[in-house]
């Protein structure tokens, strides 16, 4: 689930909170988000996330950076319960 963080005219960042389903096939489960860079200087520009996927217990996105680029990026549970690290 992605969620924008901040309101229009405001400093704004996105955040991405993995959903998964639990160990019953039907109950979902949220994981710690994981937080976007911070918005520009002037809360005009915002890094977005473009597509995540998830490997095994890693997840994969593609993010928009805050000068048009595109880049992909890792993050995995640093311990059983989070937060998210960034390798």
């Amino acid at each position: 689930m992605l969620v924008e963080l901040g309101n229009p005219g405001a400093a704004r960042q996105q955040a991405l909170v993995p959903i998964q389903v639990g160990f019953d096939g039907t109950t979902r489960e949220a994981r710690p988000v994981i937080k976007g860079d911070p918005s520009s200087a002037a809360g005009d520009k915002v890094m977005t996330f473009t597509s995540y996927r998830i490997e095994k217990q890693t997840v994969v996105t593609t993010v928009k950076r805050l000068d048009g680029r595109t880049e992909t990026r890792r993050y995995r549970l640093a311990g059983m319960y989070g937060p998210w690290e960034r390798f």
